[in-house]
């Protein structure tokens, strides 16, 4: 139940990234970053990451989110208005 509030969070605030992603205050981050800012555990991370963005890798939990964001937003978000 706790995982699903920060999955929750995690999504508003992919949400607020496509909204307005150039007033995105954390874009910068690294995608471990945001994980760790929304305290993720690592089987919710890996959901994400592999399941849900499509990395083959842990790769891109060393990259900025920006990319991450995109690909959920491309493959899950695009067409939802509320989450």
């Amino acid at each position: 139940m706790i995982q699903r509030k920060r999955w929750k969070s995690l999504l508003q605030a992919i949400k607020d990234y496509r909204d307005h992603p150039s007033g995105y205050e954390d874009k910068g981050l690294l995608m471990e970053d945001v994980y760790a800012k929304y305290g993720l555990s690592v089987g919710s991370q890996g959901y994400i990451g592999h399941g849900i963005a499509l990395y083959d890798n842990d790769d891109y939990l060393e990259e900025a989110c920006q990319s991450t964001f995109d690909r959920i937003i491309a493959l899950v978000l695009r067409n939802l208005t509320d989450v």
